[in-house]
């Protein structure tokens, strides 16, 4: 078997997970960068209690949960029985060639040894179908792990005998590399497995902002927006990013550098089709100097309607049913249209389906 683990940050589906979620976010030193164990789960402390309110708040706005989950296991449902479902197929294939087979062969043998006996045709066929094995495609199994909330990796990893002929395929879900996404799920998955004791061959996926497939969907998803946006004036194409702070940039990140870079490759077959294309940075949290533009000030001087997409993110969470769809637009100086991650899209599955394999 190979297990593919989509990784995320995780949502919160109750005020006890978004408290979680909190404390568990910042007692992570890829986040909150201070070397003292002590002093930084004291400071994480101290930030769970200030906000946790207004996040549970902000949660209740969008249903009381974050869609991250559902979207994620429904993305991995998919997947899974559209596996399930080539394997029962070539499982019949394989038995319908069998049955002709051995067709073949009583005939075959009727005519040179009629002593032949129908139970010696029958074991020609269990033989036949017994030599079966699933092509390396269909040998997949999909599930999520989450870094803050539940699923966490134990739990998961616990679901499935694991050996060492096995292989664990982890799949962060995020296009750029950042020490406070990939690296840090890396290592929260890879610390619990190694703890586990568990053998199997492992495997990590880069980041995929270069991505032929992925990119001709995320050009694909654009231009189809745009064309059901209808607007009598110009129009403005904004695409919006996780915001880090500069101090983690200046330490080495790679993240602005390929964020600005997939901006890049996808303005080369949009530019056409829109007066301008932006790039800002949301969620930005605290005094500290973080990437800028900040959208918010973007889209308090936008001048055209706009489509938003949050390139930093594959499956919708609150900081795009929320932060996006809701609380920006309180400040927006005109009209947008707010694009839905790829989420449990086909064109995302496939694009899954090749890059693991």
């Amino acid at each position: 078997m190979r297990l593919v683990l989509f990784l995320n940050m995780g949502g919160a589906t109750s005020y006890a997970e978004c408290e979680l979620f909190l404390k568990n976010m910042f007692n992570d030193k890829y986040i909150l960068t201070i070397k003292n164990k002590f002093l930084r789960s004291f400071l994480a402390f101290l930030i769970t209690k200030m906000r946790v309110k207004a996040m549970w708040e902000n949660y209740q706005k969008i249903g009381g949960k974050s869609p991250l989950n559902d979207i994620t296991a429904r993305l991995c449902a998919n997947l899974n029985n559209e596996v399930k479902s080539k394997t029962v197929n070539l499982q019949d294939d394989l038995s319908t060639n069998s049955q002709n087979s051995s067709k073949k062969l009583n005939t075959s043998q009727a005519l040179k040894e009629e002593q032949k006996t129908n139970s010696q045709i029958l074991n020609t066929k269990n033989t036949v179908n017994s030599s079966f094995k699933k092509p390396q495609h269909l040998d997949l199994q999909f599930d999520f792990i989450n870094v803050y909330v539940p699923p966490f990796a134990k739990d998961v990893l616990t679901k499935y005998e694991l050996s060492k002929e096995d292989e664990l395929i982890l799949f962060p879900l995020y296009p750029h590399h950042s020490q406070t996404t990939v690296l840090s799920a890396l290592d929260c998955v890879k610390d619990a497995i190694s703890k586990m004791q568990i053998q199997a061959k492992l495997r990590e996926l880069d980041i995929f902002y270069t991505n032929e497939l992925y990119n001709e969907m995320v050009i694909k998803d654009v231009l189809k927006a745009n064309e059901d946006f209808k607007t009598e004036g110009k129009k403005t194409l904004i695409f919006s990013a996780h915001s880090l702070p500069v101090s983690t940039i200046r330490a080495g990140d790679l993240y602005q550098r390929h964020v600005e870079e997939h901006v890049r490759i996808l303005k080369k077959s949009l530019k056409p089709h829109f007066d301008e294309i932006l790039l800002a940075y949301q969620s930005k949290l605290g005094p500290i100097k973080w990437l800028e533009p900040a959208i918010a000030e973007v889209l308090a001087g936008l001048k055209n309607e706009a489509l938003i997409y949050p390139l930093s993110f594959c499956i919708d969470c609150s900081e795009t049913v929320f932060e996006l769809e809701l609380e920006y637009r309180k400040i927006a100086a005109k009209d947008y249209k707010l694009i839905s991650c790829p989420n449990d899209s086909k064109d995302f599955a496939n694009f899954i389906k090749a890059y693991v394999n």
